[in-house]
């Protein structure tokens, strides 16, 4: 293989062809450099209407904030306001329906105090007229009784210090019966309940002395309410109320205790 020769005109034209390509690089390098100087001042531009704009918004925002403040000052000031008028009218409610509450306790207890005098009235009433009715026949459940005793009171102290009290409105005697008669103006189950589960223990416990005598029960009254008859009538207890002038006694299942 025979080695081509270089010769001068390729020695020139290299240098020209390498000339070329520098003056090439260079103008490139140049164009970049001011494209690169263009987004620089671009860029530059850009941030400062950017800081501007910012610097605007926070004007704005801050203008914003202290209106806001104000008026959630001013809402406070309102609510608050509002709140002291509220406080005040509730006091006067408060105070008004006090004054109410305690004219109506009033007469409410001006009215318990006069109805307490028409029951007593009614209670002292009734008890006169069984008192005289049984005094007059001296018959009870179909016995004959030797002795009637109005308003039976007796009491007893106990070890432990308490103190026990036996009452009975009207109270009947004879040689082997005692008849226990309770007296209401107007009966209800509880007293017929109370007759039978206190009443009857307690005259055991006190009157020792009629300890072998039979023990028989009545409830006497003026009017009746619901279920107090029949639960009179299901403990074996007498019924006395009123039929023209005279007393019935309601006797026909009559238990003796």
């Amino acid at each position: 293989m025979t080695k081509k020769k270089v010769t001068i005109d390729d020695c020139w034209a290299l240098i020209a062809e390498t000339q070329k390509n520098i003056e090439q690089s260079r103008v490139e390098r140049e164009q970049r450099q001011k494209e690169y100087e263009q987004r620089q001042k671009e860029y530059e531009q850009t941030r400062k209407e950017h800081e501007q704009r910012m610097s605007e918004l926070e004007v704005k925002y801050q203008k914003e904030r202290e209106q806001r403040e104000k008026e959630y000052e001013q809402i406070r000031l309102d609510r608050e306001q509002r709140g002291k008028i509220h406080e005040q009218r509730m006091n006067e409610l408060e105070e008004k329906y006090q004054k109410e509450r305690e004219q109506r306790e009033k007469e409410i207890h001006n009215l318990r105090k006069d109805t307490g005098g028409i029951s007593d009235g009614n209670g002292k009433f009734s008890e006169e007229y069984y008192y005289n009715a049984l005094e007059t026949s001296m018959t009870f459940g179909g016995a004959k009784y030797d002795y009637i005793q109005g308003g039976f009171t007796r009491s007893k102290n106990l070890p432990d210090g308490k103190r026990i009290i036996a009452e009975y409105d009207i109270v009947l005697y004879n040689g082997d019966s005692v008849a226990l008669v309770e007296i209401k103006y107007r009966v209800k189950k509880e007293d017929v309940l109370e007759l039978v589960d206190k009443k009857l223990p307690v005259f055991r416990n006190m009157c020792k002395e009629y300890k072998n005598h039979k023990i028989y029960l009545g409830i006497a009254g003026m009017s009746f309410e619901k279920n107090a008859k029949k639960t009179a009538k299901e403990k074996g207890i007498a019924i006395l109320h009123p039929k023209g002038e005279n007393v019935k006694i309601d006797d026909a299942i009559m238990t003796a205790y």
